[in-house]
């Protein structure tokens, strides 16, 4: 047995440690601490060590009636944390129904965000389209980001945007104004210099054979792996994602996937 923590061991003993909401109290020791605190210790230790399943024997044994609440209510937190999250990313050429039909049923998915990509349009053209995404996507209280087109986010006012990277490494000290800054990469290099410019995630492809990358060999989930360990912020892995291999993206320690026609 290694007596010693990797980096990636600690990463994600402290990503468990802030999602529990146990940061105030990681240096103190665990005898001094309350039931229910030494509940969520317990509870973050066992997510660092599995991804699997999780048993829990009687774990509210000892507590109050307030803190069994917040143990129940912690626990639910943690079942949706361990959801896979997907990324919707457009592409209205792929799609066989009017276009902002899908988009009205995107909106109601649980997906992280809606990433309007269209890169055949114009800037005139793409606003257009924005414009409606984002009255649907207000109305059903989801959110919308904006691909490449600077502007067009900010005469629209959405406050989240995803650039290629070329653009991102152009723009990045011109952003602060965003809520939510994305990039694509397709070298762990590309992830890491993008998070010393103050990116807040990252898309990583393409992994899997794709329609959209044809007759481009798929980078694969080594190479995925490779990213997630190189830097801090989240990944999403992009390219041929679907309900069926989002399993192996998570296993890669990835944030989540991208899907395009998967919806």
């Amino acid at each position: 047995m290694n007596p010693f923590y990797s980096y990636k061991d600690k990463k994600l003993a402290n990503e468990m440690i802030k999602s529990l909401g146990i940061e105030n109290i990681k240096k103190k020791s665990f005898r001094e601490l309350s039931g229910g605190q030494q509940q969520r210790v317990l509870l973050a230790r066992a997510l660092c060590a599995t991804k699997k399943i999780i048993i829990l024997d009687e774990p509210i044994t000892g507590l109050d009636p307030t803190v069994t609440r917040e143990m129940y209510s912690l626990i639910k937190e943690i079942n949706k944390m361990n959801k896979p999250c997907f990324i919707a990313v457009t592409n209205r050429n792929l799609c066989k129904r009017p276009f902002f039909d899908v988009i009205e049923d995107l909106s109601k998915k649980d997906v992280k965000t809606i990433v309007l990509r269209e890169k055949d349009l114009s800037e005139e053209e793409y606003y257009e389209i924005a414009e409606k995404c984002k009255e649907i996507c207000d109305r059903n209280g989801a959110s919308l980001t904006i691909h490449n087109f600077i502007d067009v986010a900010r005469r629209l006012g959405i406050k989240k945007i995803h650039l290629p990277y070329p653009v991102f490494l152009k723009e990045a000290g011109n952003l602060s104004d965003f809520e939510s800054v994305s990039t694509s990469i397709h070298k762990p290099e590309e992830a890491i210099k993008a998070q010393k410019l103050g990116v807040d995630f990252v898309f990583a492809g393409h992994v899997f054979v794709t329609d959209c990358k044809k007759g481009l060999p798929p980078r694969g989930l080594e190479f995925l792996a490779d990213v997630v360990n190189a830097v801090k912020i989240p990944v999403y892995g992009i390219g041929g994602i679907n309900e069926e291999n989002i399993t192996k993206i998570m296993e890669c320690g990835a944030a989540g996937g991208c899907m395009m026609s998967g919806f």
